[in-house]
């Protein structure tokens, strides 16, 4: 899962997009509804990178199903769509599925809008 943050940090959307399944689903319950696929989850992604984003990965913790890991994370940020301006920072955890290949099948964020910050 390291990888994966890493390569956003980047800016690397080709590299990420190769850790990603094809049916992808990402779910963010504040930030809008569910994006499923490469081509929805490349556009949201790229957003993100523009966006000037630095994402801090906490300890992971692994499910005993062997199948989802969940991760705390802290992402500071522009906000999204524009690429100058004032930074935020926001905590939050993300549980992410892995499928038997080996890509990520499933991204569910959780955070709030209180957990915002400067």
């Amino acid at each position: 899962m390291e990888t994966y943050f890493r390569h956003l940090n980047d800016g690397d959307i080709d590299k990420v997009m190769e850790m990603l399944s094809p049916d992808i689903r990402m779910e963010d319950p504040v930030g809008g509804p569910p994006r499923i696929g490469h081509e929805a989850l490349r556009e949201y992604l790229t957003s993100v990178i523009d966006a000037k984003s630095e994402i801090r990965t906490g300890p992971i913790v692994a499910a005993q199903d062997g199948v989802r890991v969940a991760l705390p994370l802290v992402g500071r940020l522009n906000q999204l769509g524009k690429k100058d301006g004032p930074r935020m920072e926001i905590p939050c955890v993300d549980v992410i599925s892995v499928g038997g290949d080996g890509l990520i099948q499933e991204v569910l964020v959780f955070w709030g809008m209180t957990d915002v910050g400067k």
